[in-house]
């Protein structure tokens, strides 16, 4: 049976930053929203023991996204749309990352909690959510290579 820690670990994310988005606690929302999609696109690497493709404890979804291309060339890509589409879409969630949490020197975001809205964290549950059922469903086909 497949390792199902990285899954788990996305789908605990995704119902807390639900429960923020609840609390009206946005920018935090966003950040566990990008959690959980960062851990189910890890979970394609833990699928085939490919830990050492990953190059540090927290890569850009945007990096992990195209690892993953790499890693299952075999992966009919251009057939599978829904995934390319996870694959692309779970980048607009690399900002929540750090922008979220810290306030920035540049002023972009002076104070993360007033500054996210609760349309972006509903947008961003979507998205993790969405990248979380993805991987999930492709669980079989990651492991048996594609």
């Amino acid at each position: 049976m497949a390792d199902s820690r990285w899954l788990t670990q996305a789908a605990d994310d995704l119902d807390a930053s639900r429960f923020l988005l609840g609390k009206g606690n946005w920018s935090l929302a966003c950040f566990m929203a990008e959690e959980a999609a960062h851990a189910a696109l890890r979970h394609v690497f833990a699928l085939r023991d490919s830990y050492r493709h990953m190059r540090s404890d927290h890569m850009k979804l945007e990096l992990l996204a195209s690892s993953i291309r790499c890693v299952f060339p075999r992966w009919p890509w251009q057939e599978d749309t829904e995934m390319q589409d996870v694959l692309e879409t779970a980048i607009a969630l690399d900002p929540y990352y750090l922008d979220t949490r810290y306030p920035s020197p540049e002023g972009r975001y002076p104070v993360p909690c007033q500054a996210f809205t609760e349309e972006q964290a509903t947008a961003a549950i979507a998205v993790a959510a969405k990248v979380l059922r993805v991987i999930s469903e492709r669980d079989v086909a990651l492991i048996l290579g594609v």
